[in-house]
């Protein structure tokens, strides 16, 4: 991280600063170890962060030697470098939103590292981190900040409108193969705004489907998004420019608009834009401005969290409820999070379902009351109902797997009269393999599609997609999607390679970073 420290022409200077996480012992104090810092017995808390230390340096290759890190600044040209102790001290009290983090990462990171290891303690990970939290254990870490000072020779700045005058993009060229293209920017129009991105995430869903070609190649590519040519009878088809989670900052804004105040340089900005490194648009109300405090990265999820919020309100548990949400993909687990949290006003008994044991892991974490294979859904939910004289099955089933034996769980889990509420797109290929026999037939299951683009009917009269979409803000900002569900940024360059990760289940969420 760098800061200035000097203006205009000439030779300027700014300070460098490095910080080094884990560069030493990260210990866990229960309450009554507190006073003790000292002379205390090992106990499992240390076993366990020792574990930790052994994932940080055998999975992760994160062994940072101070010393050389400090070498190599003074080397590249940085002056004065010292490498000065940078303690955390984190509570639960003063600092609630970190505390939370560091003690999911040290349980998906144990776990991820045992379990790879067929090692019998990663069961009981899940009880060590409900424990960390229930007694507000203390997390004291050594960390080390590098300092130092670098000059540098200042450019004169850029003339507004001899910006670069080309865009790279991503181009779904045929099934299962993207590439990126290039082409020569036009002049800036006097009512045109231009923005430079900065990160855009991949859709898991719908945009995998896309890149595997399962589409119906007369549907509108879009029925409310201009950029995705809404109203313009823009159908699916190779070659194709897709994508509708972008960020970036305003670089430039034609003549006509730079009395706007709104348009102000550098500001940052959401848009529903296919994935690029250069926006332009003649709709100031295409921007959804940041609100303050929201990071970047975070930002481009707000679709993925405004259609798991969609979810949530269709399926409207009430308290007590058993909901499952079958699929733990990347709206998955933000239904099953906005559900198990309910926003401060939960009460419902959320299942999450999944055949991967990763998914499943990580949905606890979240918050969820359990979470189950699908084989063992109903062993699960006899052990949920156990004693309240129901028939033991769900109220209410939300659907985002994206597969038909997903849709086949949640209809054969869901009691009579229950709820099912579909959120998978399956694309254009006929779904092989549903049973609809005699017990479907009977069940009166309410089923309900649905789909982000519209209010769902019943809400209409209270919601509209500009509320929706503020809550939508609201939940992003208190699930931190980027940092909960560990998302992998890579280059655009790399489109290819992240399509396939995904495809095969390897990574959950993918960014792309635009600038790279």
């Amino acid at each position: 991280m760098m800061a200035a420290a000097g203006s205009g022409r000439g030779t300027d200077s700014c300070h460098v600063y490095l910080p080094i996480t884990y560069a030493g012992r990260t210990r866990i104090l229960l309450p009554e170890q507190r006073s003790k810092d000292r002379g205390w017995e090992p106990t499992q808390n240390e076993d366990f962060m020792a574990l930790y230390e052994d994932y940080l340096r055998e999975d992760l290759r994160h062994a940072p030697d101070v010393p050389r890190l400090a070498a190599a600044l003074s080397a590249a040209g940085v002056d004065g470098v010292d490498a000065l102790p940078s303690p955390w001290r984190v509570t639960s009290a003063e600092n609630a939103e970190l505390w939370r983090c560091l003690t999911y990462f040290f349980g998906m990171g144990l776990y991820a590292h045992l379990a790879a290891r067929d090692d019998a303690r990663a069961a009981d990970i899940r009880d060590w981190v409900h424990s960390l939290r229930a007694h507000g254990a203390v997390i004291v870490a050594e960390n080390r900040d590098l300092l130092g000072q670098v000059s540098f020779r200042r450019e004169p700045a850029t003339p507004p409108d001899s910006a670069a005058q080309k865009d790279e993009f991503l181009m779904f060229t045929a099934p299962r193969h993207v590439e990126v293209q290039s082409e020569a920017l036009a002049p800036l129009a006097d009512d045109e705004i231009e923005l430079e991105g900065l990160y855009s995430s991949i859709s898991s869903g719908t945009e995998l489907k896309v890149w595997k070609g399962l589409f119906e190649s007369d549907a509108a590519v879009d029925t409310s998004i201009a950029a995705l040519g809404a109203g313009e009878g823009e159908t699916f088809g190779f070659p194709l420019r897709y994508g509708y989670s972008w960020v970036g900052r305003i670089t430039r804004v034609g003549r006509a608009r730079r009395g706007d105040a709104r348009l102000r340089e550098g500001r940052l900005a959401f848009l529903f834009h296919p994935h690029g490194r250069v926006a332009r648009t003649k709709r100031p109300e295409d921007l959804v401005f940041l609100p303050a405090g929201v990071d970047p990265l975070d930002a481009v999820f707000i679709p993925a969290v405004e259609t798991a919020l969609s979810l949530a309100q269709e399926a409207a548990p009430a308290p007590g409820s058993r909901v499952g949400v079958f699929g733990m993909g990347l709206i998955g687990l933000l239904v099953a999070a906005i559900l198990a949290d309910g926003g401060g006003r939960g009460g419902a008994k959320v299942i999450a379902v999944d055949p991967l044991a990763d998914r499943r892991h990580l949905a606890r974490c979240l918050g969820v009351t359990s979470a189950a294979a699908p084989a063992e859904l109903a062993r699960e939910l006899r052990g949920l109902s156990d004693g309240d004289n129901s028939d033991g099955a769900l109220d209410i089933s939300v659907e985002v797997s994206g597969h038909p034996s997903g849709l086949q769980g949640a209809l054969d889990a869901t009691g009579y009269g229950g709820t099912v509420v579909l959120g998978s797109w399956y694309g254009g290929e006929p779904l092989k393999g549903l049973r609809l026999g005699m017990a479907f037939h009977r069940s009166h299951l309410d089923i309900r599609v649905s789909q982000v683009s519209t209010i769902a009917p019943k809400l209409r009269g209270r919601w509209s997609k500009d509320r929706r979409f503020h809550e939508a803000w609201e939940t992003l900002r208190r699930l931190r999607p980027a940092l909960a569900l560990g998302a992998r940024v890579m280059n655009l360059a790399r489109a290819q390679e992240a399509f396939a990760l995904l495809d095969e289940g390897k990574e959950l969420a993918i960014v792309f970073d635009l600038r790279a």
